[in-house]
């Protein structure tokens, strides 16, 4: 598949079957799904197919997409300082571009130009290290407003993030920051939910900044909600004290990405899927799953969707109208397209037709040291 966008149709042919999750009657509806493939010749392209995707031309009042209110800008060649980048720009709405460290790269220059209007903020997310001065100053000489959300190190600058979009959270996803698969499965949840905060951990060990953050709200009867989002997380968070919160983890990154969609959406009108053996598609789509209503799923590529995953989609036939696919060939294969168009086809329907939201969530016993 040539870079850009794409769109498949799942088949249209009217089928009656039962359900394999719901044992329901299917239904018939007649609007076949379509999966769009958001993906560019690079990590730059992507994430401006995915911001073209859903934003307009400043000022075109003819164009249906909406428009951005602003932008925010990560550095690409590192995931660190952007795990919750996702829930701050669906928070913003705002796209996720990607630039390198010591200059602003061409291609995300000319989609902030398109998308916001001058006079408009640019959240660069990370220290001077992460994104240079220059950069800041390239922006500020465009007409824009630079806002830098960059704390000591990563742990510090996922708190600050979270303050920015979730400056009330009753609701945390802790992941670790370690590596990027759990997180940005969280932050795109994080992005749908109003006071959800993602936090990170330092592998299976918890910084300070982060258990601070996290007792303060028990200790002050705020927090409703904590999960471990990953095995790494859980230990960080037990080892530390904490009791109570909810275990979302499973036997790989698969399962956990699989396990926090499946538990904490109580339905979905769109799904997105990602690869999982890279970070950036999956920052720059979970973005586009917090404003659109739906999971962003990590798949094997080699294998593709796997039959939990199916089972997941399946369920929520009829509702789940659009897929996504973020990333060009070289991160999926095209054949997950399709994949993903059989498992969210609407002419097959289901009884099951879910309502898009996140799920109804407690953790009414949480303990800290």
């Amino acid at each position: 598949m040539a870079a850009g966008l794409a769109s498949t149709q799942a088949d249209p042919t009217p089928q009656t079957k039962i359900s394999d999750l719901s044992g329901g009657l299917a239904v018939r509806t007649d609007s076949p799904a379509f999966v769009h493939r958001l993906g560019g010749f690079d990590r730059f392209a992507t994430a401006v197919q995915v911001s073209q995707q859903q934003f307009r031309t400043a000022g075109d009042g003819s164009d249906q997409r909406a428009q951005a209110q602003a932008v925010v800008l990560s550095r690409s060649d590192q995931f660190a300082d952007a795990l919750g980048g996702s829930a701050l720009a669906a928070h913003k709405n705002a796209p996720l571009l990607l630039t390198e460290s010591a200059s602003l790269n061409a291609a995300s220059r000319g989609e902030i130009q398109r998308v916001l209007p001058a006079g408009g903020t640019v959240y660069v997310l990370g220290g001077d290290q992460a994104i240079s001065p220059n950069v800041a100053n390239q922006l500020a000489g465009l007409g824009y407003h630079v806002q830098r959300i960059g704390g000591y190190d990563r742990f510090e600058t996922a708190v600050d993030m979270a303050n920015v979009y979730a400056p009330n959270a009753t609701q945390v996803l802790t992941a670790t920051g370690m590596n990027f698969p759990d997180a940005l499965s969280a932050g795109a949840v994080a992005g749908q939910a109003n006071g959800m905060a993602v936090l990170l951990t330092d592998d299976t060990a918890m910084p300070a900044v982060t258990g601070d953050y996290i007792a303060s709200r028990i200790n002050g009867h705020s927090l409703t909600y904590l999960a471990a989002v990953g095995g790494q997380a859980n230990k960080a968070l037990a080892d530390d004290g904490f009791g109570g919160y909810e275990k979302l983890g499973g036997a790989d990154r698969y399962a956990t990405s699989y396990n926090v969609a499946s538990h904490l959406f109580s339905g979905f009108t769109a799904v997105g899927i990602a690869t999982g053996t890279d970070w950036p598609d999956s920052l720059s789509g979970g973005a586009l799953m917090g404003r659109y209503g739906g999971p962003l799923v990590l798949v094997d590529p080699t294998y593709g969707i796997n039959p939990a995953e199916y089972t997941l989609f399946d369920a929520n036939r009829g509702s789940d109208n659009f897929g996504y696919v973020f990333g060009g060939d070289l991160a999926l294969p095209s054949r997950i397209d399709n994949q993903l168009a059989a498992a969210i086809d609407t002419a097959t329907g289901s009884s099951h037709v879910a309502a898009g939201g996140i799920a109804t969530l407690s953790t009414p016993n949480l303990t800290a040291k």
